[in-house]
């Protein structure tokens, strides 16, 4: 798996909208914020594992 960093974007593996790192909680934990489909800014902590980094 690549390094995900501060500022990276991802994705869930199983799919869902794209999302920026903004933090490092733990070896095992990254908190994410993305934008739905209402333009509200929603937050999240997601397991490295189930991420994947993805180019723009």
């Amino acid at each position: 798996m690549k390094a995900i960093d501060i500022s990276d974007t991802v994705r869930l593996t199983t799919g869902g909208p794209k999302m920026k790192v903004t933090a490092i909680e733990s070896d095992e934990y990254v908190n994410c914020s993305w934008v739905n489909n209402r333009n509200d800014e929603m937050f999240g902590s997601f397991p490295k594992h189930l991420l994947n980094k993805i180019k723009l």
